[in-house]
């Protein structure tokens, strides 16, 4: 399986594809009495090219002057708040993309965390095709891939093509003025993989 794990944090990271070739050379000669079968021979030299493709996934955000971080704040109850990121394939193959949601800082909370409820609208070339939700503190407990959808089917994303992805948070009810201020965080990444790549689900 070649994977290729992104998270938010470090951009851009290339994986490279190893595939061993095994040449076999067989070699010949007959001969039967006084007859003898003529042979001419030419060989190659270095002009035989063989290039590696390459797994590269890259996920930034599109609003921010920090591409590396994707940002909700002045959040309040019974109100939506998003961001908008980008994820391109930067690599040479085609590709499926997984997500996952690790790395979770701040309010140590449960209670807290379990009101917030998530929306992850993804579009390609401006049109809607997969939409994500549910409940935070389910979502950040998990620690599973989920796979990027089209038409119920994984998305094959090709060289340089590229989707767009909308977060969204909603504060479902109204918490204790001691959570004023607080803060927490936790990374998206992005994985591509080979489309002959399966992936074992729990």
């Amino acid at each position: 399986m070649i994977r290729n794990r992104e998270s938010i944090r470090k951009i851009f990271k290339n994986k490279t594809i190893r595939i061993a070739f095994i040449s076999l050379i067989i070699c010949g000669f007959c001969s039967s009495g006084s007859f003898a079968y003529l042979t001419s021979n030419a060989n190659v030299d270095s002009n035989f090219k063989v290039k590696m493709g390459t797994l590269n996934i890259g996920i930034e955000n599109m609003d921010s002057k920090d591409s590396k971080s994707i940002e909700i704040s002045n959040i309040k109850p019974k109100t939506h708040k998003s961001d908008i990121f980008r994820i391109k394939n930067m690599g040479s193959l085609k590709e499926k993309i997984h997500l996952s949601f690790t790395n979770f800082q701040g309010v140590q909370n449960e209670d807290f965390i379990d009101k917030f409820e998530y929306i992850i609208k993804l579009q390609k070339s401006g049109d809607n095709f997969q939409e994500i939700r549910g409940n935070l503190k389910d979502l950040l407990n998990s620690k599973r891939d989920i796979k990027v959808l089209e038409s119920n089917k994984e998305l094959i994303l090709k060289s340089e093509e590229e989707i767009t992805g909308e977060f969204d948070l909603y504060l479902n009810e109204n918490v204790s003025y001691k959570y004023e201020h607080s803060t927490f965080s936790f990374d998206l990444n992005a994985t591509g993989l080979q489309i002959n790549t399966k992936v074992n689900e729990n």
